[in-house]
């Protein structure tokens, strides 16, 4: 018996640009607005006189470093599974896992520092 076939044409698009790109650009505003937001309120909210100074521990520099390296590992993971590599894939994808892990105790770490030194983190100061 024959079995027939379908296949799918391509979708064609015919926007200026294509639905992909458009989120892209609707993703990359909101976050550009957000910055801008975030931006704003820092600066108002220094500017109002109460502003509490202190030095930032050390440790926040180091979970920064072990947030950019989880993020190479990700990315060597993705780059693997495209290429079929799964023994590296598996390697990466356990790596990256791991310094997420390190990133959450270094994060709680911080936290307990900058409460050691006196900064509320109960609210505004």
């Amino acid at each position: 018996m024959m079995e027939a076939t379908m296949q799918k044409a391509p979708i064609q698009y015919t926007g200026k640009w294509h639905p992909k790109k458009f989120a892209l650009m609707l993703a990359m505003g909101g976050i550009i607005m957000m910055f801008s937001a975030l931006t704003s309120a820092y600066i108002v909210r220094k500017g109002a006189g109460n502003w509490l100074e202190f030095k930032l521990p050390a440790i926040f520099l180091y979970n920064t470093l072990v947030l950019i390296m989880s993020s190479v590992t990700a990315h060597l993971a993705y780059g693997a599974f495209k290429k079929e590599d799964l023994l590296r894939y598996r390697w990466m994808t356990a790596l990256t896992f791991v310094l997420g892990l390190l990133f959450l105790a270094l994060q709680v770490v911080g936290w307990q520092q900058l409460k050691a030194i006196g900064v509320p983190l109960d609210g505004n100061p």
